[in-house]
């Protein structure tokens, strides 16, 4: 069995690899165990809990729901109230009312899609929410646009328009998905005295089911038959609302605030100073490896003892790095620089080629592959994870070093078949950890960031999401 270490990225992240506990000879046939990398979400404690918190805003809104009656469902109406204060990023949810659905997830994606909106820390504050309704409630994810309504009005202190109700599901960049039983949910806005009812887009027109009794004889038979509705057009002549389509929540804070999202200038997306450092630090030791791996192979080769065919051979595939290093000079920045490792690859793979052939021993390849998987395990280990941007550094190396694992048994495991492959396979492995090398020098270090609050949330969206769009699915047939 292969032993295994954990390469803890940052706090709440960590990859858990497997490193075989001794290195295959590539002379003998053997076969290695199969590397895995398996993201792993670590849990945390919470933050100590202050003695006291102060209380920044509360709000309180109807949301129309569907609840589950004997003879089918009927639509119903729902009091959300949340209670933000000063914290530390935790949701809190209380249903006095049976739910079919969880509504932790829909409830902390709205308090989070909000904070983004507002640009607020949502780390810096604690939502409690309070769902009050009758019977039971079918769904949970339905309400999240409202909840966000609710999270919007707390945290600026403006009163929701209570002439329009909403329905919708609340993703984590803030559009509107679909929901079940808007038919139902109308009926039970306009009995609640709204005027306006928000639907998300494409659901004004809905499909319902009306019993239809036929008489045959003294015998009575009833069935169910699909009617499909202009929600929009019938909502209008028959109760008195007006029904809107709505695609994010910027729309939808419209209709309740009056809201009116700042115009933002659309372009090409902005590298930090620092990141664009990095890239190029990262791009330029690249580029000069591969310069270097490229002319002494070549020298390696014309100095060699191989015959004319097998160094004319060698340097055809040796012209492979050369035209990888040149489309990297020509792309520059980021682009570069996985073509640059492609092109590190190319020579070292010649230069092991060459060695075959020669029939020298190769083992100090293979250890030297085995070696750095340990050594970037053990580095990515030790760093310190401050902020996003060190986040992103060590997750590349990690996954650089989780290929080259992969990469590392493939290359066992075709030795005694194909050993060309083999050692191509064992070239590019050496490659991509010397690239995820020079990745980890630039972490900085600094804070702790912690990765398992956002996992988490968004974790538990998309399992209770996923749950919620089974049930609209099938009762849609």
């Amino acid at each position: 069995m292969p032993s295994g270490r954990l390469l803890r990225v940052c706090e709440g992240l960590a990859f858990i690899i497997f490193i075989p506990r001794r290195c295959y000879a590539p002379r003998v046939a053997s076969r290695a165990p199969a590397l895995l990398a398996v993201v792993v979400l670590i849990a945390q404690l919470a933050p100590a809990i202050p003695q006291q918190l102060r209380v920044v805003g509360y709000a309180w809104i109807l949301a129309p729901a569907v609840m589950q009656t004997e003879t089918g469902y009927a639509g119903t109406v729902t009091n959300v109230t949340v209670l933000v204060t000063e914290g530390w990023g935790d949701v809190y949810v209380s249903t006095y009312s049976l739910t079919q659905e969880d509504f932790q997830g829909a409830a902390t994606a709205a308090a989070r899609v909000v904070c983004n909106l507002l640009n607020l820390s949502f780390s810096s504050y604690n939502f409690y929410f309070r769902v009050v309704g009758p019977a039971v409630i079918v769904g949970g994810p339905s309400a999240g646009v409202a909840m966000a309504v609710a999270v919007y009005s707390a945290l600026t202190g403006q009163p929701v328009n209570r002439s329009v109700m909403v329905t919708g599901m609340i993703s984590p960049d803030g559009t509107i998905g679909p929901v079940g039983g808007v038919y139902e949910k109308a009926q039970a806005a306009a009995k609640a005295g709204a005027k306006v009812f928000l639907v998300p887009p494409g659901q004004s027109v809905v499909v319902t089911y009306r019993t239809v009794v036929r008489r045959v004889g003294p015998f009575r038979f009833y069935t169910t038959q699909p009617v499909t509705v202009n929600l929009t057009e019938y909502a209008a002549r028959e109760l008195g609302l007006r029904v809107v389509e709505v695609s994010t929540i910027e729309e939808a804070l419209r209709y309740f605030f009056g809201y009116r999202p700042p115009a933002r200038a659309v372009g090409k997306p902005l590298l930090t100073a620092e990141a664009v450092s990095a890239v190029e630090s990262v791009r330029a030791a690249l580029l000069a490896k591969a310069r270097d791996e490229l002319l002494s192979t070549r020298a390696y080769l014309n100095a060699s003892r191989l015959d004319a065919l097998a160094r004319r051979l060698l340097n055809s595939y040796l012209s492979y790095a050369q035209q990888y290093l040149a489309r990297a000079e020509e792309a520059g920045g980021v682009e570069a620089i996985p073509l640059l490792t492609l092109s590190v690859a190319s020579s070292r793979w010649v230069r092991m080629l060459a060695d075959y052939y020669l029939d020298k021993p190769l083992d100090s390849y293979a250890n030297d592959v085995a070696g750095r998987l340990d050594r970037v395990a053990s580095e990515a280990e030790a760093a310190t994870c401050g902020g996003f941007l060190d986040l992103n550094f060590k997750v590349l190396a990690a996954d650089l070093a989780v290929r080259a694992s992969r990469l590392f048994n493939e290359s066992a495991r075709a030795w005694s078949s194909d050993p060309a492959a083999a050692l191509q396979n064992l070239a590019v492995a050496s490659a991509f950890l010397e690239e995820a090398e020079l990745w980890l020098r630039q972490v900085k270090g600094g804070y702790a960031l912690d990765a398992r609050q956002a996992a988490a949330t968004y974790l538990s969206v998309a399992r209770t999401t996923w749950s919620y769009a089974y049930s609209v699915l099938s009762r849609a047939g």
